[in-house]
């Protein structure tokens, strides 16, 4: 009796591993601007809804170096939203 092949698809992995990546990024955000992760909505402005200022999203570079991003590919002047700085981060492979 043959096995049968098990197919796994690695593209659902690496999009449930993006998506986690994700919940972590606005989990920190939440926790430096205290709110709650559930407040920060995609089309959040940094600078007008969330109410960072530079000092703000420098500290918030910081922390997603801590967290494995290249953050001297990171400009927060052409990145207005949260949205914004998802579809920025997913082009980024994770320094490990």
């Amino acid at each position: 009796m043959k096995k049968k092949k098990t197919i796994t698809n690695n593209k659902a992995g690496a999009t449930d591993k993006k998506e986690n990546i994700f919940v972590s990024v606005k989990e920190a955000l939440a926790g430096q601007i205290g709110v709650e992760p559930t407040d920060i909505l995609d089309e959040d402005s940094f600078s007008e809804d969330l109410h960072m200022r530079a000092t703000d999203l420098a500290d918030f570079m910081s922390t997603l170096g801590n967290m494995g991003f290249d953050i001297s590919k990171i400009d927060f002047a052409e990145i207005e939203t949260f949205k914004e700085l998802e579809e920025h981060l997913s082009s980024q492979e994770l320094i490990e």
